[in-house]
């Protein structure tokens, strides 16, 4: 769905490349064939490829903040709450398929763009 976007409204989160590269960083090292380092490391390079072509917003002092003061019973994993601070910082509205997670964090503007 980033790849058909305007990129000029399009930005992705910092946290949204570590969770992606993270992943392909597991599968790399559980890789016993040669054919699924192959594999991942044309997935790694996708990643770096499309992430680099767009506008990279930081985690910085202002998502930090926004991070602090979300309730602590939200059940929302941790990278997806970096997400959402980065988001709240800055006022910008989540695009995702996991609506589910990200609609428990009060004030988020949530968009999926998948249906």
């Amino acid at each position: 769905m980033i790849r058909r976007a305007r990129t000029e409204n399009v930005g992705v989160c910092v946290v949204s490349f570590h969770e992606q590269f993270l992943g392909c960083h597991a599968k790399l090292n559980a890789a016993r064939r040669p054919e699924d380092l192959v594999r991942w490391y044309r997935k790694m390079a996708e990643v770096i490829e499309v992430y680099s072509s767009l506008s990279l917003l930081p985690f910085d002092e202002a998502a930090a903040k926004e991070l602090a003061a979300l309730p602590g019973s939200l059940r929302v994993g941790t990278m997806d709450l970096r997400i959402a601070a980065t988001a709240l910082a800055r006022g910008l509205t989540i695009v995702t398929r996991n609506d589910r997670d990200f609609a428990q964090v009060p004030g988020l503007k949530v968009e999926d763009w998948t249906r």
